[in-house]
């Protein structure tokens, strides 16, 4: 999938919560910004101010290069440079995977925003086979770490931070052809429409959206 495809699949899944009626006024967060492109859509499409931080000094380059109306640093997600309830909403996609220090990285998200405000991030999921695989292929070397999750192991993460999760939402169902191909080399033969299968079958299938390969919690800061 294009990068404008992942981000514009993003910016859908955050629009009812930057625009529906209780969604606080003022800034937001992308934690875990890459180039830029989720960030400068929020800002362009709602009319926020966004801040963007990156593990990565080269993603920071690339999305200031890209989006001057941005304000990108670099930063750590579990040290985040800004003050207590900073961010009427933060948000980190496609990063928490690749933090060991999960519980650390919620707290932080939760510090930032504001009471009555939301923390929304998506991890992958650990009840998926193609998570499960993509996590145990982590451990080999040369391999960037990534972990797969439970929602039970979410859920405990929020609720340490002080979050109320409101919501569960899919963002990449079952399966596909592509991480069949990437995955299962073997079984490249026999993908044909498999991938398509299955993706229609959980559609409708009751719970099937927990076996969803990657997942986002919605959670909130209480109001005070």
């Amino acid at each position: 999938m294009r990068g404008e495809d992942i981000a514009a699949r993003y910016l859908d899944l955050l629009e009812p919560w930057l625009t529906r009626r209780d969604a606080l006024a003022g800034d937001v967060l992308d934690a875990g910004c890459g180039p830029g492109n989720v960030t400068d859509g929020v800002r362009s499409r709602f009319g926020r101010s966004v801040a963007g931080i990156d593990f990565s000094e080269s993603m920071i380059d690339i999305a200031k290069g890209r989006y001057p109306e941005c304000d990108f640093r670099r930063a750590d997600v579990t040290a985040l440079p800004y003050e207590d309830r900073r961010f009427a909403l933060s948000y980190s996609f496609r990063t928490l995977q690749h933090v060991p220090e999960l519980n650390s990285a919620v707290a932080e998200l939760a510090r930032v925003t504001r009471p009555g405000g939301r923390v929304i991030f998506d991890f992958v999921g650990m009840a998926n086979p193609v998570g499960m695989a993509r996590s145990l292929a982590s451990a080999a070397p040369g391999f960037i770490y990534l972990r797969a999750d439970r929602r039970r192991t979410i859920s405990n993460a929020c609720r340490s931070a002080g979050l109320v999760v409101d919501e569960w939402l899919t963002v990449q169902r079952f399966v596909d052809r592509a991480n069949l191909e990437k995955y299962f080399g073997p079984l490249k033969a026999l993908v044909g429409g498999l991938g398509a299968v299955i993706d229609s079958g959980l559609a409708i299938m009751p719970g099937g959206d927990r076996l969803a390969l990657r997942s986002a919690v919605v959670a909130r800061r209480p109001s005070e």
